[in-house]
């Protein structure tokens, strides 16, 4: 405060004020004492609460990570499992169809009614063939001898004016 405005006022609030002066260092700790422990509270407050939100954080990527390393895994597992049941598929699905060749070339190895017919069948066939080609080789070696007795009569000049059927009578008597 300025001093002319200190002369005017009355005594008494001069002796309070000079009071004032002389304690206004206790009564800046007095009223600045409790800002000063709300500010330091406060930034003790923020930085508890900084420090638990980095935990918090930190915290919750650990679990995260955690959640995905189990999640990859599972995955893994899953599919490993996949596989290997993919490949127990295959497996019995070979050995099943080995079974069945098995059992297939057993069958054609078994000896049946119906095979032993088949055969008997084909060799009687075959048997039957063999016999008519045999029986038919008299009868081609005859019309191979008629057909040369032919031969030679058309070439003989006394025949030429004879007709085939006459030629074929001639050979046929000739060849008995």
């Amino acid at each position: 405060m300025s001093t002319n405005n200190s002369k005017s006022l009355p005594k008494e609030v001069k002796s309070l004020l000079h009071e004032l002066r002389k304690s206004l260092p206790e009564i800046q700790t007095i009223f600045l004492m409790p800002i000063a422990y709300g500010i330091a509270i406060s930034e003790k407050y923020l930085k508890i609460a900084s420090e638990n939100r980095k935990a918090a954080k930190l915290y919750a990527e650990k679990v995260n990570k955690e959640r995905y390393a189990a999640e990859l895994k599972e995955k893994s597992n899953q599919i490993i499992q996949e596989r290997k049941a993919k490949e127990e598929y295959k497996i019995a699905e070979e050995i099943r169809a080995e079974k069945r060749a098995l059992r297939e070339r057993q069958e054609k190895l078994k000896l049946t009614p119906r095979k032993i017919f088949h055969t008997s069948l084909a060799a009687t066939s075959t048997i039957a063939l063999v016999f008519g080609a045999i029986m038919l080789v008299p009868i081609a070696r005859r019309s191979r001898n008629i057909n040369e007795c032919i031969k030679e009569i058309s070439l003989k000049p006394q025949y030429k004016n004879v007709s085939k059927l006459e030629k074929v009578s001639l050979c046929n008597k000739g060849t008995n």
